[in-house]
């Protein structure tokens, strides 16, 4: 059993949670109750739940939701190319977010995209193939100090 302030994966836990019962309803254990003993934990985001032991201890739920949705890193399917937490390409730092968008009313291809930060501090979803290519390299307001330092 695991004792206050234990930690599993991002969850540390907080105390004791009410036992979860289940009847079992065929085979030669009819009839039976099983207890399975469950215990509160709260993940590194602030998320409170109630978790099965059984399930903590195969490593089964160690995040939360919200945590497994931010993924730490991405893998592209055809290239399996890695997108890692901030990795820098060019003037652009990696976040912690990865979203799916459209590219269009008329297609319904979805685009990977980072959010990103650039030197000077602006977000921005960047795809991430132009990261990759090299194709974007900072934010629209650094592009234009760069174009007016190459004048002068």
């Amino acid at each position: 059993m695991y004792k206050i302030g234990d930690r599993i994966g991002h969850m540390t836990v907080i105390g004791s949670g009410p036992d979860q019962v289940h009847i079992v309803k065929t085979g030669p254990r009819r009839g039976r109750v099983i207890r399975k003993p469950r215990v509160r934990v709260k993940c590194i985001c602030g998320a409170e739940r109630v978790k099965v032991v059984s399930e903590l201890r195969r490593g089964k739920g160690t995040k939360c939701i919200t945590c497994s949705n931010n993924i730490t890193k991405l893998v592209a399917a055809p290239k399996r190319i890695v997108y890692k937490l901030k990795n820098v390409y060019d003037s652009w730092k990696v976040l912690y977010k990865y979203k799916l968008i459209k590219s269009g009313k008329k297609t319904n291809k979805r685009i990977l995209t980072c959010l990103c930060e650039c030197r000077c501090g602006k977000r921005k979803y960047v795809r991430c193939s132009q990261l990759r290519s090299g194709r974007s390299k900072r934010c629209r307001a650094c592009h234009l100090k760069y174009l007016h330092s190459l004048k002068a």
